[in-house]
């Protein structure tokens, strides 16, 4: 089965996943299933270069998340 590719998450620009415990202060979305990730949730955060922006991951979703990163290969195949 075919994964469906992110709409523009790069994998080479995939930084590091850091777990973000029961001190969050605020409600996120994750960004693989855009289901509501609850305050004081434990979840993930997906860094990414060049701004080190982050995107908040259920801790279940980051397996098909990193799945779901484009590669080169997949933005010549849209050409």
């Amino acid at each position: 089965m075919a994964v469906e590719k992110h709409e523009y998450l790069m994998a080479d620009e995939f930084y590091e996943t850091r777990s973000i415990g029961t001190r969050a202060r605020s409600d996120k979305y994750c960004e693989h299933c855009g289901n509501k990730i609850k305050k004081g949730t434990p979840h993930e955060m997906a860094h990414f270069y060049p701004e080190f922006n982050s995107y908040a991951l259920h801790k279940e979703c980051v397996e098909p998340f990193m799945a779901s990163l484009r590669t080169e290969e997949d933005n010549d195949d849209e050409d």
